[in-house]
């Protein structure tokens, strides 16, 4: 009762956080013209954008096109450690702006309509594990998909697809560590197989590093009969 009670709490209290501070960019404290922005044009700018040729992303796609599990790859800039983005993503995961998560996300949806994906039949965030989602109080990959959604016009399909297994933290795992550490992480309830067969898909999420996570996510869902699923992230990290 206590612990949902906390939950409650925490779910009212984000919106509050979100909201109380000034309008300020949260990567640089630059003020923000427009208050109901979080990034300012200059930081925008600075953030690298990704280019489909550049061989970063080339390898990403190769890497999540296995065995046929993703389509093809949108992703918006690139992860630069210690830059405005890092910030950005650390305010969006770890202190409740979820605004920020729209807000990014209408600039990713922008980029979803100059590519197939823009034709997508729905947008699938892919989920967090109840353990991390009682402990963030949110799942930050919906935020995006809100965002991308108000640009594009597409439906978000609410958890089609379920994280069964707690994975710790990848971030200190090499590749192959990582996929290991994926198999049997996602499942799609046979409740919702019939909502998911023959469905072009937009599957989203915040950071892509080796892309272990979207691969085993997008997997599950064309082993419950997807007919397309495309990745689509605001970062790729080398």
């Amino acid at each position: 009762m206590f612990r949902r009670a906390g939950m409650r709490l925490r779910t009212l209290l984000i919106p509050f956080a979100d909201f109380a501070f000034p309008p300020v960019c949260l990567a640089c404290d630059a003020r923000v013209g427009d208050g109901r922005r979080r990034v300012c044009p200059s930081c925008l700018s600075s953030m690298g954008a990704v280019r489909a040729a550049d061989p970063l992303c080339r390898r990403a796609r190769e890497r999540l096109a296995e065995g046929g599990a993703v389509e093809d790859l949108v992703v918006a800039w690139y992860f630069d450690k210690e830059g405005p983005l890092q910030l950005l993503i650390h305010h969006l995961k770890y202190a409740g702006m979820t605004s920020l998560g729209i807000e990014l996300g209408e600039l990713l949806g922008e980029a979803v309509l100059r590519h197939a994906a823009g034709r997508a039949d729905a947008i699938v965030p892919v989920p967090l594990h109840r353990v991390k989602l009682r402990e963030r109080g949110y799942n930050q990959s919906a935020f995006i998909a809100r965002g991308i959604a108000a640009v594009t016009g597409q439906r978000i399909m609410s958890d089609p697809v379920l994280r069964t297994r707690f994975t710790p933290s990848q971030t200190t795992l090499s590749v192959p560590q990582r996929r290991m550490n994926m198999p049997g992480a996602f499942t799609v309830p046979p409740r919702r197989r019939a909502d998911v067969a023959g469905k072009f898909l937009l599957l989203v999420d915040d950071v892509i590093t080796t892309g272990a996570t979207l691969h085993a996510c997008a997997a599950e869902l064309k082993n419950a009969g997807a007919r397309r699923v495309i990745a689509c992230a605001l970062a790729l990290a080398s």
